[in-house]
């Protein structure tokens, strides 16, 4: 789940097929169920760009022009075979991908893949929660929900951290393990945990370091189901059950901990019997026409 602030130009990244583009897009507010006002609009990726040279089999260098480092588009071969790829670096038309091309390609195109949406949650927004519609080209149409805050969360765990927990990952690569899409992965479900077991915002959290142990924790999971063995031992289900452990363990401390966390109308007035700390799922049922 991500998070919006409140007063800031934000832009939302919408992963696509490379053959439909985003049309509109509306943003609602849950509470009421109608339209919230915000005024969004939409940039659609226009990468169509054909390979310069062909591509061997375990490539990792592709060569093309108009990417962008860090962006996901989708690799066409003139066969039709097709590849989801990440750009980790771009130098002219040269292009560094995350992984290896699986097979060759003699011919092909790069298609974007990802469209975005810009827009300004206003002061006076008082909600916690913000629905975005977005209506693609073929009639489709996605929903997603956001947190809406004041504050950006420091993320307090790094990359550098999960290797000095682990150092006998240091061995592998960045592009192979993915520690910082692991970590953001973990801070998103992290937000849609803390949402709908307390009606938290994770980002109005007082002390972030309180979330190292909960998020470490998370990343070690999933490094586990990925078959990594973390502690040498070979035991793959006893470190999987003391770590969901951890992760339950920190999880009940956060949540019963009503002084971590900024009150609904985030005044920090810890008096005014505004702050709910929920020990059940809270849902908001409405029909929207």
């Amino acid at each position: 789940m991500r998070a919006l602030l409140r007063s800031k130009i934000e832009s939302i990244t919408i992963q696509r097929l490379h053959s439909v583009t985003v049309s509109s897009a509306k943003a609602y507010d849950p509470a009421t169920g109608l339209d919230s006002g915000i005024t969004l609009s939409v940039t659609d990726g226009a990468v169509n760009a054909s390979l310069l040279a062909a591509v061997a089999r375990n490539d990792q260098v592709i060569s093309a022009t108009g990417l962008v480092a860090g962006t996901r588009y989708q690799l066409v071969s003139s066969d039709g075979r097709e590849l989801t790829i990440i750009s980790e670096a771009v130098t002219g038309t040269t292009v560094t991908l995350a992984s290896k091309v699986p097979f060759a390609i003699a011919a092909g195109t790069v298609k974007s893949v990802n469209s975005t949406v810009t827009l300004t949650v206003p002061a006076t927004f008082t909600g916690r929660l913000l629905e975005v519609e977005y209506t693609l080209s073929d009639a489709t149409v996605e929903q997603e929900s956001f947190l809406v805050a004041s504050r950006r969360l420091v993320t307090p765990i790094t990359t550098e951290d999960i290797l000095t927990r682990y150092p006998r990952m240091r061995n592998r690569t960045q592009g192979e393990l993915g520690f910082d899409r692991l970590i953001a992965d973990a801070v998103l479900k992290a937000r849609a945990m803390f949402w709908g077991a307390g009606a938290l915002v994770l980002d109005d959290i007082r002390s972030p370091a309180m979330l190292r142990d909960y998020l470490i924790a998370d990343v070690s999971l999933q490094l586990i189901a990925a078959g990594y063995d973390l502690s040498a031992g070979g035991d793959a289900y006893e470190n999987k059950r003391e770590f969901m452990a951890l992760r339950d363990r920190e999880q009940s401390l956060l949540l019963s901990s009503p002084n971590l966390w900024i009150d609904s109308d985030e005044d920090r007035i810890q008096t005014d019997g505004e702050l709910r700390v929920l020990n059940a799922v809270q849902a908001n049922w409405r029909n929207r026409e």
